[in-house]
């Protein structure tokens, strides 16, 4: 069997491959808007705990970031270690760079995707997807680098998609295979293809991806795993290969899809699922930040015993975050290992709004 390779530095793994290669450590980032002029932006530290029991406080922010708050669908991860945030008429610059390595703001070129963006970062290019709009932003640093100069730092249109923003219900990106990935639903089911090379879109099938909102490719499994949202199976993973075969047809047939046999979700009548993120960490690891809400007294109690924070009167949000591996095996089913959870109190100064959208987190 080939050894992996390191996502980061492209050597082979071993035990210490960060402190032996070089690599930069990942790390969960979560982002907040408990500040009053924006967002707090936090690293968890996920080796902090292994229990469902403690109710941890958020660690402080270590930056922040003035945009309207409430508005989390402006967030996208882009080169690397970085966090763009394309609100539109920010105050001091167009969209603010978040350097997580150099904990610095750079100011950049501002977008076309001013309603409803969908982002699909890769490598050194960030692509974003909206109403009438399809444009990519470059990343070329160099010794004389100016993050506003023309010529390295833009947004470029690009070949508008064959079908509409408003009708897109999952989507993946392949980077191996300089690829996106992108399923609709509506009057019509289908899945498009983007050739980044080619820069250029096509339909590749007649079928939807089997998950909501983003998944990921794994080499590891060499396919797609993705999150249920739908209300019948709300928690399930999902996977499915996407392999062409040798057909007269130029559309690739629907994939095989297998399903985890336990939801990732917790399982307590008490609680009131709200919204989920899924991110890919590494070789069939991943992480899943789910915002819930305890409503009732009995479970008020709980917390506080658990805690030791006084019951609240109110609503208590809170924010789990899974890892997990899975392991698939084509004679038998997908299955979920290593599950650890670490619980978190959501602050009150959170708006509504953030709370009830996915929560903005980023494993870089």
């Amino acid at each position: 069997m080939p050894k992996r390779l390191c996502r980061g530095c492209s050597e082979h793994l071993c035990k210490n491959c960060s402190e032996r290669f070089g690599c930069p450590r990942e790390h969960l980032y979560l982002v907040v808007d408990d500040w009053s002029s924006g967002y707090n932006i936090r690293n968890i530290n996920l080796s902090s705990g292994s229990g469902e029991g403690a109710v941890q406080c958020l660690p402080p922010g270590f930056m922040n970031v003035e945009a309207e708050r409430g508005v989390s669908e402006f967030f996208t991860s882009a080169f690397g270690t970085k966090i763009m945030a394309t609100h539109p008429n920010l105050p001091e610059f167009p969209v603010p760079i978040i350097d997580l390595d150099r904990k610095t703001i750079l100011p950049g070129p501002e977008t076309n995707c001013p309603a409803h963006p969908i982002y699909f970062p890769v490598g050194n290019k960030v692509y974003a997807l909206d109403i009438g709009t399809f444009e990519v932003c470059h990343w070329q640093p160099n010794p004389t680098f100016s993050p506003l100069a023309e010529n390295n730092w833009r947004w470029c249109q690009l070949q508008r998609p064959l079908f509409s923003r408003l009708r897109i219900c999952s989507y993946a990106v392949n980077e191996q295979k300089q690829t996106i990935f992108v399923s609709i639903k509506g009057d019509t089911v289908a899945t498009f293809s983007f050739d980044i090379g080619e820069s250029m879109w096509e339909r590749y099938g007649q079928w939807a991806l089997p998950f909501n909102d983003r998944g990921y490719y794994d080499r590891d499994l060499d396919g797609y795993v993705g999150l249920s949202k739908d209300p019948e199976s709300l928690g399930y993973l999902y996977f499915c290969d996407m392999t062409r075969t040798d057909t007269d047809s130029r559309l690739c047939p629907c994939p095989v899809v297998e399903r985890s046999k336990v939801k990732v979700f917790n399982k307590n009548p008490a609680e009131i699922h709200l919204s989920a993120t899924l991110m890919y960490m590494h070789h069939s690891k991943f992480c899943i930040v789910e915002c819930v809400s305890v409503d009732d007294v009995k479970a008020d109690q709980a917390l506080h015993e658990l805690s030791g924070t006084e019951a609240s009167s109110g609503s208590i949000y809170m924010y789990r975050v899974i890892t997990f591996t899975i392991r698939y095996n084509r004679r038998s089913d997908l299955k979920v290992k290593n599950y650890r959870v670490q619980c978190y109190k959501v602050p009150r100064e959170a708006t509504s709004e953030l709370i009830h959208e996915d929560p903005v987190a980023f494993w870089l």
